[in-house]
């Protein structure tokens, strides 16, 4: 057989094996019929559940200790948002994750989600110009006046974290109430030291 595909599985899905299985005292289920009631039978598999709001951070906010992050479709975030979570990251290098959130949020109260994005940032060319036209997109594609939080992403060294670009742009963006908070994200032990 196939790799991965074991005895076991190929008779619970071929023809045989749903005809086989079907067979119960002196009759005969229909495939249909046999899976419906193992449908009903089977326990269901139990969803993860919010059992709390933590305050986050410096900010105040309670956020859920289930978020939604990375590139996730509209249909996931919605469930997500039904169920209470109330934090979601994104990022402009998410494919079209902040499109995905931006619809997502249509019609719910912006207040009681945190929406936190990235922008990645080439410190040779950035200036603050680009980093707010950059960011005025995000906006547009997500929907919303402002955003909770803004991190420069995937920092490599310490002397991104100065880029003045960033700094002009985030200051400017939060004396006009389109930002609350800015951050940094890197990806682990690899960016602890400074390149030589």
């Amino acid at each position: 057989g196939e790799k991965g595909v074991g005895r076991r599985d190929f008779l619970k899905n071929s023809a045989l094996g749903i005809i086989g299985a079907g067979v119960i005292g002196s009759g005969t289920l229909s495939a249909q019929e046999k899976a419906k009631k193992d449908a009903k039978a089977a326990p269901k598999e139990e969803l993860p559940k919010i059992k709390e709001y933590r305050k986050l951070g410096r900010t105040g906010f309670k956020a859920s200790d289930i978020s939604s992050g990375g590139e996730v479709q509209e249909g996931v975030l919605n469930t997500l948002l039904d169920a209470g979570v109330n934090y979601i990251d994104t990022a402009e290098s998410y494919g079209k994750s902040e499109v995905y959130v931006g619809n997502a949020m249509k019609g719910r109260d912006r207040k009681k989600v945190f929406i936190t994005t990235k922008l990645v940032l080439n410190p040779k060319k950035e200036t603050k110009e680009s980093i707010l036209k950059r960011f005025r997109k995000q906006l547009e594609r997500l929907k919303t006046d402002y955003v909770d939080c803004l991190m420069m992403h995937s920092v490599a060294n310490t002397a991104m974290v100065k880029h003045e670009g960033f700094h002009a742009a985030t200051k400017q963006l939060k004396q006009e109430g389109k930002l609350r908070f800015v951050e940094i994200s890197n990806h682990g032990m690899q960016w602890s030291k400074d390149p030589k």
